[in-house]
């Protein structure tokens, strides 16, 4: 496909006076105005961009015309056929390397014949000076030779997509060169990290001269906001690199609306020294997505820390949702009169985009009354009707207390009684008479115990001595009936 030629015509624009006489007496033109004053060479452009399919050759043409008198001279060449760039001239034009004078009105064409012998891009062209009145500007003809071995083409804007959602685009590829071309990567370049990717193509290994496929691209955004990516393709054509042209793509991400809305104001009215006063904040999720909230999300701009917030930030609010958030205003140690102050708070989607929101809260504290104002008296109660006495109760008798039982006096029976054996030295000492601190013990046992107690160790007393005797009786009647040794 070639490129249609392209005439750029570089003008050199002067404006004379009226007459030769006036010419003359206009001042010389100095190299500082040569561009930029209206008697000196002008050049509307110094550039021309050439394309052409590889393998194939491109013709423009440059027209330069002097509006005044001037020397033009060339100062380099492509003279060769063949050559990437190739130079022929027509008109009032220099030779190689030489230089020619040219009236006003006079004009140069350039013919210009691009031939790429390789898949690269080329740069150069032709340049010359020109000269009025002595002073000697450079003009320089950029070229740049664009060789075409594949076209990209498509749509550049994906648009605005929700997250979660995707868009997809064809794009297409045509080989316009004589060669077939053999794809090592169809897009490269490609974005992936923030959600382009290829959805499929009709490509194959290999385009073949003259052929076009295509390719879908997608885009499932990451992040909401705009995205963008530069692609093209490579591969080998004819043994050589090759590249298409590249473009620039780009799409963006969006939540959809997200909004957070709050009650404008809490009048908390007239709170007096010490007291508190309480309110509720009402939060509205006013978009499409989930918010979530932590406690740093709500802050008071009066960090006095007499209003504050009852509980806690909830930990999501679903879209349309409400929520009420009850606040607490202390004038405990608050200053007497207006106290105010902004309740702000910040609501996130999963996303990270911030929904803002605020309260204005107001409260009048008043003052207290001191010790030494005066207190208004207390009207006294009716006393009502009085009530006769009650007289006071006739005191009754004592009542005499009960004595204690007599303990039942349990004496053993006489097979029960067991008495140890003695000898007969012994039972004389049994038989002995008390001794005196046996008496004066006993004496103090009767003094010390109750009368009971007395009748009931004397009862023992005689039990013992009277199982003592009987014991004695019958060891001696033993003693005289046994056998004479």
């Amino acid at each position: 496909m070639h490129t249609a030629l392209t005439a750029i015509i570089v003008a050199a624009g002067l404006s004379f006076g009226v007459g030769a006489a006036a010419s003359a007496e206009e001042p010389a033109v100095t190299s500082d105005t040569f561009f930029t004053n209206d008697r000196g060479l002008t050049l509307q452009s110094d550039y021309l961009e050439m394309s052409t399919p590889f393998g194939e050759a491109t013709t423009q043409t440059i027209t330069l015309t002097a509006t005044q008198d001037l020397t033009f001279r060339a100062a380099s060449e492509y003279p060769t056929p063949g050559d990437s760039f190739y130079v022929t001239r027509a008109g009032v034009c220099p030779g190689y390397f030489g230089s020619v004078a040219m009236k006003a009105g006079d004009s140069c064409t350039l013919t210009i014949v691009f031939t790429p012998s390789t898949t690269a891009s080329y740069y150069g062209g032709p340049s010359f000076t020109a000269t009025v009145n002595g002073v000697t500007t450079p003009i320089g003809i950029h070229l740049h030779g664009n060789v075409e071995t594949v076209v990209m083409d498509g749509p550049i804007n994906f648009g605005t997509v929700r997250l979660g959602d995707s868009e997809t685009l064809q794009y297409t590829l045509t080989n316009v060169a004589r060669y077939d071309y053999t794809v090592t990567e169809l897009f490269s370049g490609l974005a992936t990290y923030y959600g382009f990717s290829i959805a499929g193509t009709s490509c194959g290994s290999v385009l073949p001269a003259g052929a076009t496929c295509t390719i879908d691209l997608d885009f499932a955004p990451i992040y909401n906001f705009e995205a963008s990516t530069y692609v093209y393709s490579t591969g080998t054509m004819d043994g050589q690199r090759a590249y298409s042209n590249g473009m620039y793509t780009k799409g963006t991400g969006s939540e959809g609306v997200v909004g957070l809305t709050a009650t404008p104001t809490v009048d908390f009215g007239a709170v007096a020294e010490g007291e508190t006063a309480n309110g509720v904040m009402t939060l509205t999720n006013t978009g499409e997505v989930r918010l979530t909230f932590n406690t740093y999300n709500g802050w008071f701009s009066n960090y006095s820390g007499a209003f504050a917030l009852v509980g806690e930030l909830p930990a999501a609010l679903e879209p349309g949702a409400s929520v009420d958030l009850p606040v607490v205003f202390s004038a405990d140690g608050a200053e007497v009169g207006e106290q105010t102050s902004d309740y702000n708070v910040t609501g996130y989607t999963s996303a990270y985009t911030a929904a803002n929101a605020q309260v204005s809260l107001r409260a009048l504290v008043e003052a207290g009354s001191s010790p030494g104002d005066p207190v208004d008296p207390v009207d006294p109660t009716d006393p009502g009707v009085p009530v006769d006495p009650t007289g006071p109760l006739v005191p009754t008798e004592p009542v005499a207390p009960t004595p204690p039982p007599t303990p039942e006096t349990k004496l053993p029976a006489v097979d029960e009684i067991v008495v140890p054996a003695v000898t007969p030295g012994d039972a004389a000492q049994q038989t002995q008479p008390a001794s005196a601190a046996s008496t004066a013990a006993a004496g103090s046992l009767a003094v010390t115990g109750t009368h009971d107690s007395v009748a009931g160790l004397s009862a023992l007393l005689l039990v013992a001595v009277g199982a003592s005797a009987l014991y004695f009786g019958r060891r001696s009647r033993q003693a005289n009936s046994a056998p004479a040794l």
